[in-house]
């Protein structure tokens, strides 16, 4: 957050954080929607024998809950968000 909005204080970064999480907990029925066809194109991925991965901005917690939304997890050998290291799938 500090970064992204050029936020010098670590106060102010930190209420900022802290605001952004608890809106995103409360609008948990917000989904991303995936595009037309991906699922078809990470099937095929998949088939070829593509070990596919996710690198994302979110925290693990909104990339679980967008995995559970869309049936996508299982495409994925592993993930790295921006709070957590990376994490293999099981």
């Amino acid at each position: 957050m500090k970064q992204l909005f050029d936020i010098q204080d670590e106060n102010t970064a930190m209420a900022l954080f802290h605001t952004y999480k608890k809106h995103f907990k409360e609008h948990t029925q917000i989904n991303s929607p995936l595009f037309n066809g991906a699922i078809t194109l990470l099937e095929g991925l998949k088939q070829r024998g593509y070990i596919l991965a996710v690198a994302t901005g979110k925290g693990r917690q909104g990339l679980d809950h967008n995995w559970h939304h869309s049936n996508t997890k299982h495409f994925f050998s592993t993930s790295k968000t921006a709070y957590n290291q990376i994490s293999p799938q099981t």
